[in-house]
């Protein structure tokens, strides 16, 4: 009788350990709960107040691609197509890869093919998952692919999907080169002056730089008349355009039929000519310092 007073104590004790166990994850999925609903309202509030949403596509390295980070984007509004953040999540699901698997050649050295039936964890929003192998000669590496694209087309050509979607994620790349080259030259990394209100205007100045490049690149294309190699290079060279172009001096001449640049025989751009049209405005060379006394 002892022995079974006993043995009842110690269920009894186990299962208030459970209890307690049960209400501690009880609480913490109801303050979850709570997050999620206040979260919700805040969304809903925020898609009320913005008439007009923008359209944007967001290309990320895996370094912001866990699933918490990528839910967080898809609320945003945003497409997204970045990578599994952990190569852990590649390897667990190529080994859940059927041996059937149909894979697709999309590169030089890469293959891809779906994964269906697989999610990421802590994103509750339907997302497509792609698996990467790239083929190199001492091994073979394995990415998983995530894309998030409400608005894209089912392209019913699985091979040209998967192209289409390992180009499109891949032309980041180009993006970053141009950043990475932009910062080259407009440099952020050696602050010009020491005042906080001296850096915020060199950052400002910087990112308007930037742009402002390659657009007046972009509006020189279309304004070319004649030209030669160097000039053409130089339009798809940040660098080239600041260091040489910039200081590269050009005639403008005014004739009957226009008005146009054209660069002299000494320049490295000898022989370029843009024709110019539209309302033109100039800021003629003023000889600074060099005023008349009266």
């Amino acid at each position: 009788m002892e022995k079974r007073i006993q043995r009842g104590l110690k269920a009894v004790e186990t299962h208030e350990q459970r209890a307690r166990k049960l209400d501690a994850t009880l609480a913490r999925l109801e303050a979850e709960r709570q997050t999620l609903v206040a979260r919700r309202a805040e969304l809903e509030a925020d898609n009320q107040s913005n008439s007009n949403p923008v359209s944007i596509r967001v290309r990320m390295d895996a370094g912001f691609g866990s699933g918490a980070e990528i839910a967080w984007l898809i609320e945003m509004g945003y497409t997204v197509y970045t990578k599994a953040y952990s190569d852990k999540v590649a390897q667990a699901m190529h080994r859940r890869l059927p041996a059937d698997a149909v894979w697709s050649r999309v590169g030089a050295n890469a293959e891809m093919t779906f994964l269906t039936g697989q999610a990421l964890k802590q994103c509750p929003y339907p997302v497509e998952l792609g698996l990467a192998r790239y083929t190199q000669p001492d091994q073979t590496m394995y990415v998983v692919l995530v894309r998030y694209d409400p608005d894209r087309l089912q392209d019913t050509d699985l091979s040209h999907g998967l192209k289409a979607w390992f180009d499109t994620y891949n032309a980041r790349q180009i993006i970053e080169a141009g950043i990475r080259e932009g910062k080259g030259v407009l440099t952020l990394r050696k602050p010009l002056v020491r005042s906080p209100a001296g850096l915020e205007l060199q950052l400002h100045f910087a990112l308007f730089g930037a742009n402002l490049i390659r657009w007046a690149a972009q509006w020189m294309r279309d304004l070319v008349c004649q030209t030669n190699q160097a000039f053409l290079t130089a339009l798809s060279e940040v660098k080239a355009m600041v260091t040489v172009g910039a200081h590269s001096a050009a005639r403008w001449v005014r004739t009957t039929a226009g008005a146009c640049l054209v660069w002299p025989d000494q320049s490295p751009y000898a022989g370029t000519i843009l024709w110019l049209s539209g309302l033109l405005a100039c800021q003629l060379t003023l000889p600074l310092w060099n005023v008349e006394k009266t």
